[in-house]
C-alpha cells in the first residue's frame, strides 16, 4: 500500500505550489487528493496508533501509519515554496497542516477586512464600466479568500458608490417590490450613463450657442 501511495502522489502532484496568495486554492486541491487516498486521518492527531502493543511489542499499525505519514508529508512539502518548507522541519503531517491553518487564518482575516474596506470606498467616476469592473474584481478577490458575497450585498455595494447623478436609479431600485439582480442593475446604470452623456452634450451645445451669440452682440454694439 505504501508503494502504491507513493506512486500515486508522485504521479499527480498539486498543480500549484503554496505561496502567500493561494492557500485556499492549494488547500482545496490537497484535501481532495488526500481524501481520494483515504488519508484524511493524517491531518489530525486523533487516530494515531500507539507505537507499541499492551505486551510491549512493536505495533505494526503504527509502523504502517508512520510510513504513510512520511510519504504524505514529503508530498505536501514538495508542493510548497521554500519559505514554508523551512518552517516544517521536525513536523509530522498533522503538525504541518495545523501550522499552515494557524498562519493563514490571521492572514485571511486581515485580507477580508482590507477588501471589504476597499469595496466600501469605491465610487463611480467617469465610466460605469470601470466602476462595475472595480466592484466585481474586489468581490472576486473576496471570493478567492473564502468570503463569497450574496447577490443582494453585491447590489448594495453597487448602489453605495453612486453619486447624485444616479439618484433616479437608486430610487427606482429601492421602490421595487422584487429584488433586482446584478446584471439588471448594470444594464440600468449603463442606460442612465448614456442618457446623461446625451444631456451633457446638448447642454454644452446650448452653452456654446449662447456664448457665440453674446460675443456677436458685443461686436455689433461696438459698431
Amino acid at each position: 500500500m505504501a508503494q502504491n501511495l507513493a506512486q500515486s502522489f508522485v504521479a499527480t502532484p498539486i498543480s500549484m505550489k503554496l505561496d502567500e496568495d493561494n492557500y485556499l486554492q492549494w488547500k482545496d486541491q490537497a484535501e481532495s487528493k488526500i481524501e481520494g487516498n483515504d488519508m484524511l486521518n493524517h491531518l489530525t492527531d486523533e487516530d494515531i496508533p500507539h507505537s507499541s502493543l499492551p505486551d510491549g511489542s512493536a505495533n505494526s499499525e503504527f509502523k504502517k501509519w508512520k510510513r504513510q505519514d512520511a510519504l504524505l508529508k514529503s508530498w505536501l512539502l514538495a508542493s510548497m515554496s521554500k519559505p514554508f518548507t523551512t518552517r516544517m522541519v521536525g513536523c509530522v503531517t498533522y503538525q504541518v497542516w495545523k501550522r499552515l491553518e494557524d498562519y493563514f487564518s490571521s492572514q485571511i482575516k486581515a485580507k477580508v477586512m482590507q477588501l471589504k474596506n476597499k469595496l466600501s470606498m469605491i465610487q463611480i467616476g467617469a465610466s460605469v464600466t470601470d466602476y462595475v469592473l472595480s466592484i466585481n474584481s474586489t468581490i472576486d478577490a473576496l471570493a478567492s479568500v473564502g468570503e463569497s458575497m450574496k447577490e443582494r450585498d453585491h447590489v448594495n455595494a453597487m448602489l453605495h458608490g453612486l453619486t447624485e447623478d444616479y439618484a433616479p436609479i437608486i430610487t427606482s431600485v429601492l421602490a421595487r417590490s422584487q429584488s433586482i439582480i446584478v446584471g439588471e442593475l448594470e444594464a440600468l446604470l449603463l442606460a442612465h450613463e448614456s442618457m446623461l452623456t446625451r444631456f451633457r452634450k446638448s447642454e454644452s451645445l446650448v452653452q456654446a450657442n449662447v456664448a457665440q451669440h453674446s460675443q456677436f452682440s458685443q461686436n455689433q454694439n461696438q459698431f
